[in-house]
Order: structure tokens, then sequence, then C-alpha cells
């Protein structure tokens, strides 16, 4: 098991249950980020949402250290950090973005973006840019959930122990209704209620056998 959070909060209602975590930093790059929050972990909420100043904590920090330049790549988008790619570019650098928990787990958030893709003249699918996936909330609840965008994306797959990301737009465009998980992507989670303990450790779940037996 790569990391544990104790859970907090009311677990009474099983009709409704929340598992909150208490976060006590961030991590962009190597440098830790002065932000504490405690965070609803929803892997069926669409966005994964935070409030000031932890959101512009980290997005002031991830835009720091990308090497794009930041455009506004469609009104439908509603990500405020976006970045251009070049045009033929087939690889990436993401900066390593990681939370801390109480008690000092480390929660790795290994797909802390998602790619945009569009459409040439000549119907071809092609990258033009990506987004730091997280929205800046009004409410006073921070989410850490997936992504689910109803425009064209394409995934992604990253090298082990590396920050460069290869863009295989040839053979991984998923247009429409993507489902791109990006603050769970290569974690197996484990919701533990009767323990109230929420564990993680990394996991490649492009292995995974999804009929049944």
């Amino acid at each position: 098991m790569l990391g544990t959070a104790r859970l907090i909060g009311d677990f009474s209602c099983v009709c409704s249950p929340t598992y909150n975590i208490s976060v006590t930093a961030m991590t962009v790059e190597g440098k830790e980020l002065a932000a504490e929050f405690a965070a609803v972990v929803d892997s069926g909420t669409s966005f994964t949402y935070l409030n000031d100043p932890a959101y512009t904590e980290l997005a002031t920090s991830f835009d720091s250290q990308v090497r794009e330049k930041r455009a506004n790549l469609s009104a439908s988008i509603p990500f405020q950090y976006c970045y251009q790619l070049a045009r033929g570019q087939t690889e990436l650098f993401v900066p390593e973005v990681s939370l801390t928990t109480r008690g000092g787990a480390v929660f790795p958030v290994t797909r802390p973006f998602v790619l945009i893709a569009g459409e040439t003249s000549d119907g071809q699918m092609v990258a033009v840019g990506y987004c730091l996936a997280v929205l800046q909330n009004d409410i006073a609840i921070d989410i850490i959930g997936r992504t689910r965008i109803l425009i064209h994306t394409a995934t992604v797959f990253s090298s082990a122990n590396s920050s460069i990301v290869p863009l295989l737009i040839a053979d991984y465009f998923i247009t429409d209704e993507m489902h791109a998980e990006n603050f769970m992507t290569g974690l197996k989670v484990v919701f533990d209620r009767e323990r109230s303990v929420l564990g993680w450790h990394q996991f490649d779940c492009e292995f995974i056998d999804h009929h049944s037996p």
C-alpha cells in the first residue's frame, strides 16, 4: 500500500456516506505549498474542486512550471489554466503534483491535466493543448474527484519515473464523453468505511479484466 489517510466526518448515514481526508500540504515539482484543507474524496464527482487559497496556490505554481504558453482554447472548456501545444509536438513536460495528508501519507496526482484535441479541416484529430484539470469552487467545500468532459479529448500515457509524457495521438483517440480520471489515475483507491481509512497504491488499470467469469 502506497499510502493511507484517516477519514474524518460523520459516517452514520448509510444512505449518503462521504469520505473526507485532511490535506496538510501540496507539492508541485518539489516545491511545497502552504495549504491546509479538508477534502471529500469522491470518484463520482466530475471534477476536482478547490477553494482559495489552495486553488490559487496550486494553479499558479503549476503555471510557473509548464513550458507551453497559456491560451484560451475554447469557450466551452471550464478550466482557467490551459496551454497551447505546438503543431507536431509529440511530448509534454508535466509538473509532478502530490497531496500530503495528516499523518504524512503522500497522495501522488499522476494526471493533474486533461489533453484537449480538435478536428482539422480534413477531418483528422490532433492535440491542440491541455488544461490543469482543477476548478475553483464557489462553495465552501473541496472535492478530489475525477474528470468527465463532454468535448473532444485524447488520452496520454506517461513513462515510469518520468515527467515527460509522450502524446500518443494516432492510436489513443477517444472522442465525446470521455471519462479521463485525473486525480485518481494510476492509483487503486480503496474506501474502507468500516475502519474509516482511505488507502491507495500505484496500479495499472489497463490490465484489469472487466469481464465476468
